[in-house]
């Protein structure tokens, strides 16, 4: 475990530099969900809700709420 440990402080380290670096919230995310830490704050859902969010309005920038439909 001490190699997604390294690994979640990196992307830790990114996100404190960078906030919205997606990639970074999305990878510590799948860290924290395989070696169960529920106690950083970060929900793995709620990363993956963000990205998804991201990723629809880069796609479709005129769409506000960032929900298609």
């Amino acid at each position: 475990m001490g190699r997604y440990d390294e690994a979640a402080r990196k992307y830790e380290k990114v996100l404190e530099l960078n906030p919205q670096h997606m990639e970074a919230r999305f990878k510590l995310a799948m860290i924290l969900k395989k070696i169960q830490v529920r106690s950083r704050g970060t929900s793995f859902y709620g990363v993956i809700r963000a990205v998804v969010q991201h990723v629809t309005l880069f796609l479709f920038p005129g769409c506000a709420t960032g929900a298609i439909g």
